[in-house]
């Protein structure tokens, strides 16, 4: 003889779970509030370095930028009486005329020509690994250390740079890279274009490990 089979105990179906008690979600709520709060403890050392040492000098700056702030001693609020000396300033001039035509020289460049070495040094041909070894060596080195180097090799009369192109017939042995606009815009677009956004481009390509898919 079947029997019958009260709604309290039927079971319940894959899918469809039955309701939450009230302690069940009052636990879940009480976790998440503490989940957050360490969450929050967690950050708030970063957001306090970001926050001392990039919002507030950024913050203070443009407060400045509208006074007449002498460094030492009292100033005095004046609009924006500096942007407007600003905009007729021959040099500022200048330099942005200079950033807008290195920018334009350089941009598809470091894009071009990095992706194709980034994809040789992905690469298992014959010399790739020597090649990754040169391709990566200019990031071991710092940065100040490098533009140094850059500098003594652009030299007139003894750098690496007017010895190599004068065997060439390029150029003279004594051409001065660093003292001509149009010479330094061209030394400084080739280095940008041969050393910059590597890394990047090496780093885009690289498959993720299996772990991390």
């Amino acid at each position: 003889m079947a029997v019958p089979i009260s709604p309290a105990q039927t079971l319940p179906t894959r899918g469809h779970s039955g309701p939450v008690p009230a302690g069940s979600r009052h636990q879940s709520r009480a976790r998440a509030r503490r989940e957050a709060r360490v969450g929050h403890l967690l950050i708030a050392p970063a957001i306090a370095v970001v926050g001392v040492f990039i919002l507030y000098p950024l913050g203070f700056g443009l407060y400045i930028s509208f006074t007449n702030w002498p460094l030492i001693g009292p100033y005095h609020y004046i609009g924006g009486s500096n942007y407007s000396a600003l905009l007729h300033n021959s040099v500022f001039i200048q330099s942005i005329v200079f950033t807008l035509e290195y920018t334009a020289i350089v941009t598809v460049p470091i894009l071009v020509f990095g992706y194709l070495l980034a994809v040789f040094v992905r690469s298992n041909r014959r010399g790739s690994i020597l090649f990754r070894t040169c391709f990566f060596l200019p990031f071991i080195i710092g940065l100040s250390t490098l533009s140094f180097l850059i500098f003594v090799e652009l030299q007139p009369g003894f750098g690496t740079v007017n010895v190599l192109l004068s065997k060439f017939h390029i150029v003279g042995i004594n051409t001065p890279w660093t003292a001509s606009t149009g010479l330094a815009l061209t030394a400084i677009c080739i280095l940008a274009t041969c050393l910059r956004r590597k890394a990047i481009r090496q780093t885009k390509i690289t498959p993720l490990p299996r772990k991390l898919r």
